[in-house]
């Protein structure tokens, strides 16, 4: 091992090399480094995106969301319900002591809960075949659970609660009118009381104090708070003038005062959408014994969303509906892991091309050290050491170029993050600044894949060139 290092070391050191084998290999390095750089840069944008985009609607919207068909004219008995949902004293004591257990208890739930679901899918499929139906029934995942321990048992019942806040909301549409401008908007009444138990978005209310005291009913000029760029964009207005499409007793237009704005972090929430009191949204709407159109609910992990969301459809009447913050964004969220799979198969081809580079630094030092791998040869050294000791040269390069690539894109993203170099726009983007979420697992993955890339080329190459006869044709 020694003498491949010491050979290895000295054949590939800059100062043994002709110039022209320098630049080569230089440009070998730069090759890899910039596709290094770029799939950095590449996976840190889409990164932020997904950090951004996840962070605003989260903001905005619970991690999960119960609708009814219909709307929904009575709260009290689904309220009841949910609040047995969140963990007492008792069962949070109980999860404290064993939080050890916790880890793989979470593995155990999200098993349980993919088998069950694949479990009821068949069993739904299959309904018209009643004889199988019967017999699938005795593999049902609920069956094997009772095997489980009591202690974990417990615990997967506790860890499938941690609900930490409800709040009811109330959508409609309408028209917000102010200085000419018309715009058209969704109001979403909510219950000031528990509102920012869910919602952690940013609101600045004009007089301060208190959101339930500036959106308190008001039978004569009802409290709005507008979203930052639709209030800019009518002007910044002291009151607006609602059109809705039910008007109280045959008046044409409702004059609201603006209490505030509120600022989610995504453009296209802050443009459309305005909060309102649900007292007052049902009055100025008419909405009748319609109460609220959803329940939203904030969960102390989002990643606990798919398993509540199960459990509610399940034990809720057929009416209901729960659906989490992911399907809800759905298509969002696909197309930002396709755009990350896209760049990372290109960038990563940029990477294996410049790989190849080392294939031409390998040939050249091996022609320029022909008379030092004969005189090798003479002594007897294998071609399987010679193989290494060549690999090593390759790999060497591949190693600093990958480091150089890394630290390259690392610095770009940085200086674009804190600098703000590239703005968007946020009628298209959602986002008025490009983000950037550098991942330092992504970084290893990529020097990872950078660098067995070059092992990988430098050992095709070395292999072959080691036994071919010195003297003959590379």
């Amino acid at each position: 091992m020694r003498f491949v290092s010491t050979v290895a070391h000295r054949f590939n050191q800059a100062r043994y090399l002709p110039p022209s084998l320098v630049v080569m290999r230089v440009i070998a390095i730069a090759g890899i480094a910039l596709g290094a750089a770029t799939l950095v840069v590449a996976l840190s944008i889409v990164n932020g995106f997904q950090r951004e985009y996840s962070r605003a609607i989260l903001d905005f919207n619970a991690h999960v969301v119960v609708l009814k068909a219909g709307e929904m004219q009575d709260l009290s008995s689904t309220l009841s319900y949910l609040s047995t949902l969140e963990p007492s004293a008792e069962e949070r004591a109980f999860v404290e002591k064993r939080k050890w257990l916790m880890p793989a208890v979470e593995t155990l739930s999200a098993f349980y809960t993919a088998a069950k679901k694949l479990h009821d899918d068949i069993s739904f499929r299959f309904e018209d075949h009643p004889e199988f139906v019967d017999v699938w029934k005795r593999y049902s995942p609920e069956r094997f659970a009772r095997f489980a321990p009591d202690t974990v048992r417990r615990l997967h019942e506790i860890e499938g609660k941690g609900i930490h806040g409800i709040t009811p909301f109330l959508y409609r549409e309408g028209l917000a009118i102010s200085k000419g401008i018309i715009k058209g908007m969704v109001v979403k009444g909510i219950d000031p009381e528990t509102i920012r138990d869910v919602n952690r978005m940013r609101i600045d209310l004009t007089s301060g104090g208190d959101l339930s005291d500036a959106l308190a009913p008001s039978a004569e000029e009802p409290a709005i708070v507008l979203g930052k760029a639709l209030a800019e964009q009518l002007g910044s207005p002291g009151k607006v003038k609602l059109m809705v499409p039910e008007m109280i007793k045959g008046q044409q237009f409702i004059t609201a005062r603006v209490a505030g704005t509120f600022e989610s972090g995504l453009h296209d929430y802050d443009a459309q959408f305005a909060l309102m009191g649900i007292p007052d949204t049902r009055r100025i709407f008419e909405t009748g014994p319609v109460i609220a159109s959803g329940i939203e609910i904030k969960l102390d992990d989002p990643a606990k969303a798919e398993t509540l969301a199960y459990r509610l459809n399940n034990d809720l009447p057929a009416s209901y509906q729960a659906v989490t913050w992911g399907e809800l964004n759905r298509d969002l969220f696909e197309a930002l892991s396709l755009e990350k799979f896209v760049f990372s198969i290109i960038m990563g081809i940029l990477v294996i091309v410049a790989a190849f580079n080392i294939i031409g630094v390998l040939v050249l030092l091996i022609v320029y050290r022909a008379h030092e791998v004969a005189i090798l040869k003479a002594l007897g050294v294998r071609d399987s050491i010679l193989q290494r000791i060549f690999t090593r040269g390759g790999l060497s390069t591949g190693i600093i170029g990958t480091t150089a690539g890394i630290a390259l894109g690392t610095a770009v993203s940085l200086a674009v993050k804190r600098l703000h170099l590239i703005r968007l726009e946020p009628e298209v983007y959602f986002l008025s600044a490009l983000p950037i979420d550098i991942s330092w697992t992504i970084c290893g993955m990529i020097g990872f894949f950078s660098i067995l890339m070059c092992w990988g080329t430098s050992g095709i190459a070395a292999r072959r060139l080691s036994r071919l006869p010195i003297g003959g044709n590379l």
